[in-house]
């Protein structure tokens, strides 16, 4: 399945994950904090945003617009982020996405229970544009290809 044609030539559509690195999903119950993250990566351009309120939809959603990115406001979601995280990573065709949490509290952040469910990192609110653009663009500390072994956070505090 290839995207439309979207103007975008600098983000590759990624056939082997079945996923399109030019689009995030914004999750979070918390509307304020999602319209401001939305907003953030509108601003660095070149990147497709939707938003969802709620892990029922997100996991409908992103079963049909096939992020490459899901941004999780872990704090106040309907449903435990770990779980959702795991059911987001079980979607056909998008077990490989890349799931960022977004938290207030970095000290409440369970790091094996993240790593499990398959968090790649966690960014602190409020979010600095220069740790969105780092995760989105590729040159965050994990690059897509590492594999998996510790969860990293921007401002480990």
């Amino acid at each position: 399945m290839q995207p439309q044609d979207s103007g975008i030539t600098d983000l590759a559509f990624d056939r082997r994950r079945g996923v399109d690195s030019s689009r995030v999903l914004v999750v979070g119950s918390d509307q304020s904090v999602c319209e401001a993250v939305a907003g953030a990566i509108q601003k660095l351009g070149g990147f497709a945003v939707h938003r969802a309120d709620s892990a029922t939809a997100a996991l409908k959603l992103a079963g049909e617009f096939r992020p490459g990115f899901v941004l999780l406001n872990c704090d106040g979601l309907d449903l435990d982020c770990y779980r959702f995280a795991s059911m987001l990573h079980q979607l056909a065709g998008l077990h490989e996405i890349r799931i960022i949490g977004l938290t207030q509290e970095i000290a409440t952040v369970d790091r094996q229970a993240a790593l499990a469910a398959g968090f790649e990192q966690f960014l602190t609110l409020p979010l600095r544009l220069a740790a969105l653009e780092a995760v989105l663009t590729g040159n965050s500390h994990r690059g897509p290809d590492r594999p998996r072994r510790n969860v990293e956070f921007d401002n480990p505090g």
